[in-house]
């Protein structure tokens, strides 16, 4: 393996970055245990992990992961990319249906006019 692959640290970063499992993907085992033992800063450092993970592979970034330079395999830039463009999709498609399902919930006579 060249590098890290780019679309697997962006799923791992969404889905088990709460664990550190991002940060032990790429080599950095003393964030992953403070991550892990933290639960990603109570969520919130998992998070920016996460935004800043979507932002990298939208730039197709290959010598950058979280800010420092870690090897990324480049064949894998491109599939990176759409999966972090996939992942902005479904989470703004799941905000707008779970908007639209709330607001049919409120009563007529008590919506804002």
């Amino acid at each position: 393996m060249q590098g890290a692959n780019r679309w697997v640290l962006q799923v791992l970063s969404g889905t088990f970055g709460v664990l550190g499992l991002d940060r032990f993907y790429v080599k950095q085992y003393s964030l992953g245990l403070w991550k892990l033992f933290t639960c990603g800063g109570l969520g919130l450092w998992a998070l920016v992990d996460f935004i800043i993970q979507l932002v990298e592979g939208i730039q197709c970034k290959k010598n950058t992961v979280f800010g420092s330079t870690i090897k990324i395999d480049p064949s894998t830039l491109v599939a990176g990319r759409w999966v972090a463009i996939s992942i902005i999709l479904l989470i703004l498609v799941v905000s707008g249906i779970q908007l639209y399902l709330g607001l049919r919930k409120i009563p007529k006579d008590k919506q804002r006019r």
